[in-house]
């Protein structure tokens, strides 16, 4: 396991974190260069707080093999993120947005949860890259989308959602940009 906790910056400059139990990052973290998190037996990766990069569009992978993914504050809400690829993939593990996040990025943004995906705000890539969510990743027709406000936008690229159709969280109004919408079921 991992706790770093700080209340002006938690500095994450780049390479691989890797444990077997959970992560926590308690206050402000940065990323000072593309970084992958992972969990690789069981436990939880969250963030309490902002997650910036501290200069240009950093990249940030993170994987939870058995815990979910938890991003309580804005994410890029000063310098926004390039991409984005947060996998939780079983059967009960959630990830959630507990703020704005915004991302700058030629590649897709890909979020995908064994069960749920919840946003709490808005989701943009304001770069090329298209926007995935994928639920109910083990397909035992219990994933949703659920976004509380604002919508989900991909500037120049698409907004995929993959989900459980009979529990669908995401209504059509939601999308916004120049890209395609598409809903799988």
């Amino acid at each position: 396991s991992l706790s770093a906790t700080s209340t002006t910056a938690i500095n994450i400059n780049g390479g691989s974190v890797i444990t077997t139990g959970a992560q926590t990052y308690t206050g402000p973290a940065l990323l000072g260069a593309d970084t992958t998190l992972t969990s690789t037996t069981s436990g939880a990766i969250s963030f309490s707080s902002t997650l910036n990069s501290a200069s240009g569009n950093r990249n940030l992978t993170v994987n939870a093999a058995n815990g979910n993914i938890t991003f309580t504050g804005a994410i890029g809400g000063t310098t926004p993120l390039g991409f984005l690829t947060a996998k939780a993939l079983v059967s009960t593990n959630d990830i959630s947005f507990g703020s704005t996040s915004n991302f700058n990025s030629a590649s897709p943004i890909t979020v995908i949860a064994g069960r749920n995906i919840s946003l709490a705000n808005t989701m943009t890539n304001s770069g090329t890259g298209a926007v995935y969510l994928r639920t109910d990743y083990t397909a035992t027709g219990t994933g949703t989308v659920t976004v509380t406000t604002g919508n989900i936008t991909a500037t120049a690229g698409g907004v995929n959602i993959y989900y459980n159709p009979t529990t669908f969280g995401v209504q059509d109004t939601i999308y916004s940009g120049s890209g395609a919408a598409t809903k799988y079921m």
